[in-house]
């Protein structure tokens, strides 16, 4: 009996930390919106990801032309490890707000050492922009 009860004990105890761990940022906080993608980024958990961070419109578009898995490998190839460089660089930087604090642009003009894209396109980006939709910060797709 002494022995269940410690069990129970122990087993609550890692619940608590658990929870605690796994704790969700405020996706109404810019910072601690940026944070958790760069964790996401960092644990490589792209679908998670782009369904957090992306538009829900803007996915349910994606996703009429291809699946999540198809997405997410793309993405995990091709923009996962620029996008975890530039959201490196801004964090804790002041973005510039729109007039209605529903938009947010950090310029990245002058960062020249950004990691190397495959994307020939990528090398024109100046700036990476967040939208406000409902209370959540989304990244902006250009």
């Amino acid at each position: 009996m002494k022995r269940l009860s410690w069990l129970l004990i122990i087993s609550a105890l890692v619940g608590l930390l658990s929870l605690a761990s796994c704790k969700k940022t405020n996706r109404g906080d810019l910072n601690s919106s940026i944070e958790q993608a760069i964790s996401m980024l960092e644990a490589k958990q792209y679908k998670e990801f782009l369904q957090e961070f992306f538009n829900p419109e803007e996915m349910a578009n994606a996703l009429k032309r291809q699946s999540l898995d198809n997405l997410a490998g793309e993405f995990s190839k091709s923009k996962a490890g620029l996008l975890l460089g530039v959201l490196k660089r801004i964090k804790g930087r002041q973005p510039q707000y729109s007039s209605d604090q529903t938009e947010a642009r950090f310029s990245l003009a002058s960062d020249t050492d950004l990691p190397v894209d495959p994307d020939p396109t990528a090398r024109d980006i100046n700036y990476i922009a967040f939208k406000k939709v409902n209370g959540v910060w989304y990244i902006k797709n250009r």
